[in-house]
């Protein structure tokens, strides 16, 4: 397993600046050495003995920037060595990971495409990094109760968004894209395959210098290797407005009805509804106020309503941005949502705080509540050395036969520059795994590591 940041490497991508800013094209290449003791990976009960393991880390990246368009693409994968089982020396390719990003802007249309993709084991401590978005925003995936035991899970991503007759008396928007979770050799008998396909045209209307409006069309195919081995396909229409109430306000209303069709082996089912959200949108002197009431529905047709206030402010030495409000599944009671994120920067500390509540429905239509609690913490101790510690508490709750699953990440690293180029950093670990009529299980990890970069830009 090799060293995880838990919830810091998810906190901190949002205040990463991207290469290459001043333009022109910039290329990196890394390579990482570490010595690993790590407990009982696999949060297994009863606890494995500990392991220790070698692993080597190769990365690349390129950035190229110029006035109307940006690519990006990265890289990277590691060769672990360790003894298995039968005391026997073997290695092995681990966590490959690819990354895409493409951007491209005129005076009236713009496209977009990003891909990922990520394979790694099971037993190795889920990087909350892996799941968060472009934006900084953290998504906890459907099977995050699952994610015990062995086997490999392998995720990906592909979209791309084309943008023709921007702020146009008439405009369209073609967006398209894929995603999946595959899963092999898992002990876990609940880790199943899911894959979707989607693509969506709008049409936009700019019927004056403050109204304009839209129409849309959708679809999407979900794909789930179970044991009813389910499709599912969507269709949905959609029609709206946006009105500019003033320089700095916004007011946005928008209609929709959507069919689903889920096809399994002892038959075939469909459902549909109707959908609607209402967006208002003020800008203030140093922040936004938002409100948001949204009506959709879930995999069994039902209305799920949810209602968030936010509020974003621009702090002298950082960032506040506060959402609360509610949701209500269908034949359920009212929940309490929220997020609050924080920053706190200083020439030579950083202090990211996050908490999150939310309540969605998954794909068997059953009700997850997450309860995410965050914090991290960086200081330069000077122009060699610095520290950084990380703890992250996530509870989730199912409706169905999962129940309940805290699981509670501690970390922490302190690297010192040895020279100009190369990098030495030691850091540990710990994980504590407490799942409702499983039991707890915990696991730790320490590491050393020698590091280097090599860039060049042009």
């Amino acid at each position: 397993m090799c060293m995880r940041s838990g919830l810091v490497g998810a906190l901190a991508v949002g205040a990463t600046p991207g290469f290459a800013q001043d333009g022109g094209i910039q290329t990196t290449f890394g390579i990482a050495q570490s010595i690993e003791g790590v407990r009982n990976p696999a949060l297994a009960i009863p606890a494995e003995d500990a392991d220790i393991a070698a692993t080597t880390t190769l990365s690349y990246s390129i950035v190229s920037e110029t006035r109307t368009q940006l690519f990006r693409f990265g890289a990277d994968s590691s060769f672990r060595i360790e003894y298995d089982d039968d005391d026997e020396l073997i290695g092995e390719f681990e966590a490959p990971t690819l990354t895409f990003g493409y951007t491209r802007a005129g005076a009236t249309s713009s496209f977009s495409a990003s891909a990922r993709f990520l394979r790694e084991e099971i037993d190795s401590a889920p990087d909350f990094s892996d799941f968060v978005t472009d934006d900084g925003i953290l998504e906890i995936p459907d099977d995050f109760t699952d994610l015990s035991g062995t086997g490999r899970r392998t995720g990906y991503t592909v979209a791309s968004i084309l943008t023709l007759g921007r702020d146009r008396p008439l405009g369209f928007e073609f967006e398209i894209g894929t995603s999946g979770v595959l899963y092999e050799d898992v002990t876990d008998p609940d880790l199943t395959d899911v894959t979707n396909v989607s693509a969506r045209v709008g049409t936009l209307l700019r019927f004056s210098d403050v109204l304009s409006g839209r129409l849309s069309y959708g679809y999407s195919l979900t794909e789930e290797d179970d044991t009813a081995e389910t499709v599912r396909r969507t269709q949905s229409i959609g029609a709206g407005l946006t009105y500019n109430l003033s320089p700095r306000s916004t007011f946005d209303i928008g209609i929709g009805a959507e069919q689903t069709e889920t096809e399994v082996t002892t038959g075939t089912s469909e459902v549909d509804g109707l959908t609607g959200r209402l967006g208002y949108r003020q800008v203030m002197p140093n922040g936004d106020l938002t409100a948001v009431l949204d009506a959709s529905r879930d995999v069994a047709g039902d209305l799920l309503l949810e209602f968030r206030l936010g509020r974003s402010l621009a702090l002298p030495t950082g960032t506040l941005a506060v959402s609360v409000g509610a949701t209500r599944p269908d034949g359920d009671d009212p929940a309490f949502i929220g997020t609050v994120d924080y920053t706190y920067i200083l020439p030579d500390q950083r202090i990211l705080l996050r908490l999150d509540r939310s309540v969605t429905i998954d794909l068997e239509d059953d009700i997850r509540r997450r309860t995410l609690l965050g914090a991290f913490y960086s200081y330069d101790i000077n122009r060699f050395s610095s520290l950084s510690l990380g703890i992250s508490h996530i509870v989730a709750e199912e409706s169905d036969a999962a129940g309940r699953v805290e699981r509670t990440d501690l970390t922490g690293s302190y690297s010192y520059a040895l020279t100009a180029d190369w990098d030495l950093s030691a850091g540990f670990a710990y994980s504590v795994r407490d799942e409702e009529a499983v039991g707890e299980a915990d696991s730790s990890l320490i590491s050393i590591s020698l590091s280097r970069e090599f860039t060049s830009r042009r």
